[in-house]
């Protein structure tokens, strides 16, 4: 019976490893950067904005900005991952798989957050008109991201 009992816990270990690749990519939707859909669908909300020359320029230069923080964040959760992934097939026990799954959302975290900070940033630089008609174009993009993916983070 003990022996079940950990091949059950084992099994439910994997099973957690298995889906962090999944839960690790960008979803197709709206958002930024990983985030529900990336830069593609952010740029596709703003450029319904009919943006000034000048709020272009301040956009492109956050958004310059902000792509060598977003790499290094990236590669950071993907070199962590890739531990979770060798401990695992390794057989490490399971405090280390867990101390590596909790790297790894802590990771997706420091992206997330770093990704709302640019979108803030980003907004600072719309009209109230325009903050307006892009959030609403980021929450429907998201909205049907989520659908997509039946989860809801």
């Amino acid at each position: 019976m003990k022996r079940f009992g950990r091949t059950i816990t084992l099994t439910a270990v994997l099973a957690v490893i298995l889906a962090l690749p999944a839960a690790a990519q960008p979803a197709a939707g709206g958002g930024f950067g990983g985030h529900h859909g990336g830069p593609r669908a952010f740029l596709r909300c703003l450029q319904d904005l009919n943006l000034t020359d000048s709020q272009k320029a301040d956009i492109k230069t956050i958004v310059q900005d902000s792509h060598s923080t977003l790499k290094a964040a990236h590669d950071t959760m993907k070199a962590d991952h890739d531990k979770l992934i060798a401990d695992a097939n390794a057989g490490a026990d399971k405090a280390t798989i867990g101390q590596d799954f909790l790297t790894v959302r802590a990771d997706r975290q420091k992206i997330q957050a770093a990704i709302s900070a640019i979108q803030a940033q980003v907004a600072s630089k719309l009209t109230d008109d325009q903050r307006t008609k892009f959030q609403a174009c980021s929450d429907a993009k998201k909205s049907a991201a989520m659908g997509r993916r039946g989860d809801s983070f």
